[in-house]
């Protein structure tokens, strides 16, 4: 199924409290997507549907709607959390990387 992302854009981009977010995993790559005209705030795609590239990864564009969001919001995050993910990236790190252990 595909959704009306770009006038679902049109309405959240009026709405200043509120942020359009798109799962992409399928779509990105088999959809025309446009994250900064459409209106979306962030939309997450992975690497194991229509980009063909090997399953694990997974990519996210945040504007910078989402951010002033992200920044303010107070929920607790269990599994990953933007901002603390920003922080990492500007030192060149990344908060969420975990070793990877084969037997």
């Amino acid at each position: 199924m595909r959704n009306d992302v770009e006038a679902l854009g049109k309405i959240v981009s009026a709405l200043p409290e509120c942020c359009l977010v798109v799962d992409a995993i399928t779509g990105l790559g088999t959809t025309e997507l446009h994250p900064d005209e459409w209106g979306i705030d962030i939309m997450i795609g992975g690497s194991q549907k229509a980009t063909m590239i090997p399953p694990g990864l997974a990519f996210a564009s945040v504007s910078e709607k989402a951010w002033k969001a992200i920044e303010k919001a107070k929920l607790p995050r269990y599994y990953f959390d933007y901002a603390k993910e920003r922080k990492s990236l500007s030192k060149g790190n990344r908060a969420t990387l975990r070793r990877l252990r084969w037997w």
